[in-house]
């Protein structure tokens, strides 16, 4: 579209705002705007499905009840723009700034977007896409955004009442201090999320994961978090160590892309609830882990060598592949625990046929042959000639009663070890 006619039809389209005569509703379908400077162009109710506003200047703009049905934002500057009950389907904010922005009861649900290739028309689903954006104190109560991908998105202080988002993909994502009450996060995916003093009140988390989510000063019990992967012991953490916890999950879930490894070698965690957490690949060599709740935790290829689990809680934890050479596990709980081999992976996630087994060496050899040796002798007292122990059954002791005969015998040994008597006794006259 030329630049005069760009012009023609967004005046005509201000009359038909306004209701005068003459006005006509904008229709800029697919129209290029490419990094125009449009500072509080009023668009409401504008048709403007596939248009490209990408690294445009859109501060305070009106798009309030727009069709911006697959358009892009990537980049633009939409500080405080409006954008309610605007059909957002399948847009893409890749890293705008969205900073103030109002964006209640806007559609971001997924679009189906019909491409023309050889006559043939092929639909294609595409989530509204805010990563990288700025949605700081953004309002967007009631908004739906089912499937939407908020990646690293920084939502400081942002209301999400209300807001329809399951399987949202917010790995990432900052939102300390917003508000989602009463929001629906079902199997929404809040891997390493900053959720610092964020209100959950009524909010539904059912099947979301919150891996390594930092939760200092959040209040979690009103929400339903049933089938959902969180550790709550976290809330107890300082800070810093939610951030490293916070930033080892993401580095997991990316393969190593993002995020950082965590190390806690040598570090003092003795009696911490770290149930459910993602530790997998984590560096805890030499770590006072004792009387620790470490339940359900994924410590996939950890390394674990000389660390002190003593009396810790490893109920169904997950130790594939760990090196857990010279750890102290007196007393622990490994009940359910898993320690079978890994199949190890290529970077690209591509399985290379090749395993590593969990790396398990006492710690008191001498002990262990003892052990041993005590553990080869139940076996062989086990092995002993059948009816050595022989529980006599009640057919055999009714015999032995009519033969005049009483049969006192124990229906257990008394002992290890110690065979039943038959202890014969006349029978009352």
């Amino acid at each position: 579209m030329k630049p005069e006619d760009l012009v023609a039809a967004l005046k005509l389209h201000q009359r038909f705002v306004k209701s005068l005569t003459g006005g006509r509703r904008a229709n800029l379908k697919n129209v290029d705007f490419g990094g125009l400077k449009l500072t509080k162009v009023d668009l409401s109710q504008a048709v403007l499905s596939g248009a490209d506003f990408s690294d445009c200047k859109l501060i305070g703009a009106n798009f309030s009840y727009a069709d911006l049905f697959g358009a892009i934002f990537d980049r633009a500057d939409l500080r405080a723009a409006d954008f309610s009950r605007a059909d957002l389907r399948g847009v893409s904010f890749h890293g705008a700034q969205l900073a103030g922005a109002n964006l209640n009861d806007a559609d971001m649900r997924p679009g189906a977007l019909v491409h023309i290739k050889e006559q043939v028309g092929q639909q294609e689903e595409t989530a509204a896409d805010l990563s990288n954006a700025n949605l700081d104190d953004a309002s967007l109560d009631d908004a739906k955004m089912s499937k939407a991908k908020l990646r690293n998105t920084s939502a400081k202080r942002a209301s999400l009442k209300r807001a329809q988002m399951p399987q949202v993909d917010m790995r990432g994502v900052d939102l300390s201090g917003a508000n989602l009450g009463s929001a629906r996060l079902r199997g929404a995916n809040l891997t390493g999320a900053n959720l610092q003093s964020a209100q959950f009140a009524m909010t539904r988390l059912d099947g979301a994961n919150l891996s390594g989510a930092i939760l200092a000063e959040t209040d979690l019990d009103k929400a339903d978090l049933t089938g959902a992967t969180v550790c709550r012991g976290a809330t107890d953490l300082s800070l810093g160590m939610q951030k490293m916890l916070a930033g080892h999950a993401l580095w997991v879930e990316s393969n190593g892309s993002s995020g950082e490894r965590v190390s806690l070698s040598g570090e003092d965690l003795h009696g911490v609830d770290l149930a459910g957490a993602a530790l997998s690949g984590a560096e805890l060599k030499g770590c006072n882990l004792s009387g620790a709740n470490l339940s359900k935790a994924l410590l996939v290829l950890a390394d674990l060598s000389d660390a002190n689990l003593r009396d810790a809680d490893l109920r169904g934890a997950d130790f594939s592949g760990a090196n857990m050479q010279r750890a102290n596990m007196l007393a622990a709980n490994l009940r359910r625990a898993d320690l079978s081999t890994v199949e190890l992976k290529s970077a690209s996630g591509d399985a290379t046929g090749q395993g590593l087994a969990d790396q398990l060496q006492r710690r008191h050899p001498d002990r262990c042959r003892r052990h041993r040796g005590q553990h080869e002798g139940h076996r062989a007292h086990r092995r002993r000639p059948h009816g050595h122990h022989r529980s006599h059954t009640r057919k055999e002791r009714k015999a032995a009663h009519r033969a005049g005969l009483r049969a006192c015998l124990p229906r257990r040994p008394a002992g290890r070890g110690m065979a039943r008597r038959l202890v014969s006794c006349p029978r009352n006259s």
